[in-house]
């Protein structure tokens, strides 16, 4: 429709402040939506007792342009950008925890671009042809300083490109099966450049591409049977050939509110640039690869008003990449596995008055070491309500509770348990005016989500957002 602008005011503690404008709009034959957002904050020391704040700051620009070429034919193109500037405290290893740094910095540039033409060829067949492009470039630097005086100068910086072509077509042949299938080139390019003091590593420009080729095939009996079965190949020019499956179904009991769903696949991440080809990289290493399936249930009652769902999961990995301190090279270690049950509740009380229950038991093991995996807890769940006491007001309240888990993966240092209590409301004064407010760990809760690094205490944030 015309053309609709926004813009928001956010601002709260830590000097923390947020800036977004935007527009969006079409006409018959174009569609176009584009925004800008900035955020800056002074932050909080990240080392525990620490007294520098970590500041942060981050540029964002996107837009989104579509025209219609033909009677159906389209268009369309992607932009966005981002740039962010974060400071960093200083690791020590001999204690394993962070510690004051006044000039340690990292930037982060990312641009991203990508155009979509998409063309029914008739009734039955249509296809879609991408072209993206993405770049990724980091800067570290951390000088000597006052509280570092004798330490290295330090340097590090990393440029990467990533280019896509993807070939989809589309078959429809019924109202019961849509077939897909396609064509993916993926080609990427990475440099780095690390010193500390007069040691220098470098990783000249290499590059890795892939070839991939996908077949999908979604099948429905009756709207209640539906049925998804996919295979795809990839040709990576760094280590051959992987080809991965997947299935997926769900059935639908409408008689009595029931859906049971079930899905198996495979899978598998290619090691990366930086850890074949760097100064500690290993031309040997195999990709990651995985197999994962799950089984569960979801049942509505009292015409939807009260909704139950369980999931149970099955995760198992192998030549897992991690590194090798004895050798300073990367290599493939081991099988690990993840499985547990995840269920989830909500009740609607009344049309203003709702609670949602999310809980997920994980366990986890190393296969070689039968250590559990790191940073990941057994118990973890939340608690949401959300209340609309009047028709301009909105109320949500959120708590959160995340179990015991290991830091290390040699299971000896152990991170506590915490539960967080967030609340946000909202007050519509007119269709084009609204304010906001939220405030994030209501009760001061002081923990850790990693061993070593502060998190952000009681903190209050407020806003307006003004639509015309």
């Amino acid at each position: 429709g015309k053309p609709k602008f926004y813009a928001s005011f956010e601002g709260g503690s830590y000097d923390t402040y947020r800036e977004t404008m935007g527009v969006g709009g079409s006409t018959k034959a174009t569609n176009y939506s584009f925004s800008a957002s900035r955020i800056d904050s002074a932050g909080f020391p990240w080392a525990p007792g620490g007294r520098l704040d970590n500041g942060y700051g981050n540029t964002t620009l996107s837009g989104r342009f579509g025209f219609r070429i033909f009677e159906k034919s389209k268009l369309g193109f992607v932009l966005r950008y981002n740039d962010s500037k974060t400071h960093q405290d200083d690791w020590n290893w001999l204690t394993a925890r962070e510690e004051d740094d006044p000039n340690s910095t990292q930037k982060v540039k990312k641009f991203v671009f990508k155009t979509q033409f998409s063309q029914p060829l008739n009734a039955w067949w249509e296809q879609h042809l991408s072209l993206s492009f993405m770049s990724n470039d980091r800067d570290y630097r951390n000088p000597p300083d006052v509280l570092h005086p004798t330490a290295p100068n330090v340097v590090s910086w990393f440029d990467g490109v990533r280019k896509k072509v993807d070939w989809r077509h589309n078959f429809f042949l019924g109202k019961f099966n849509t077939l897909t299938a396609g064509f993916e080139y993926d080609e990427e390019t990475a440099k780095t450049y690390y010193r500390s003091g007069s040691w220098i590593s470098k990783l000249p420009e290499k590059k890795i591409d892939n070839r991939g080729y996908y077949f999908q095939d979604e099948l429905q009996f009756g709207k209640r049977l539906f049925v998804t079965a996919g295979v795809r190949t990839d040709n990576r020019s760094s280590f051959g050939s992987d080809t991965t499956y997947k299935l997926s179904s769900a059935y639908l009991i409408k008689e009595t509110g029931t859906k049971l769903k079930a899905n198996w696949g495979t899978g598998f991440k290619a090691p990366s640039i930086y850890q074949l080809y760097s100064s500690y990289g290993n031309l040997n290493l195999k990709p990651e690869e995985s197999e994962s399936y799950d089984l569960g249930f979801e049942q509505r009652f009292l015409s939807d008003k009260v909704s139950l769902g369980t999931t149970y999961f099955h995760n198992s990995f192998k030549n897992l990449i991690d590194y090798d301190y004895s050798t300073s090279k990367y290599k493939n270690v081991g099988r690990a596995r993840t499985e547990g049950i995840e269920t989830t509740a909500s009740l609607k009380w009344r049309d203003n008055l709702s609670m949602a229950l999310n809980y997920t038991f994980m366990g986890t093991e190393n296969e070689i070491t039968n250590k559990e995996l790191g940073r990941r807890p057994k118990h973890k769940g939340s608690l949401i309500f959300n209340y609309q006491p009047a028709e301009r007001v909105k109320v949500n309240l959120v708590f959160n509770y995340v179990g015991t888990r290991w830091d290390d993966s040699a299971n000896t240092r152990e991170i506590a348990a915490y539960t967080t209590v967030n609340l946000a409301g909202s007050y519509q004064l007119n269709p084009n005016v609204e304010f906001f407010g939220r405030i994030e760990n209501l009760f001061d809760k002081s923990y850790e989500e990693v061993k070593g690094y502060a998190t952000a205490g009681l903190s209050l944030y407020t806003g307006v957002k003004v639509n015309f």
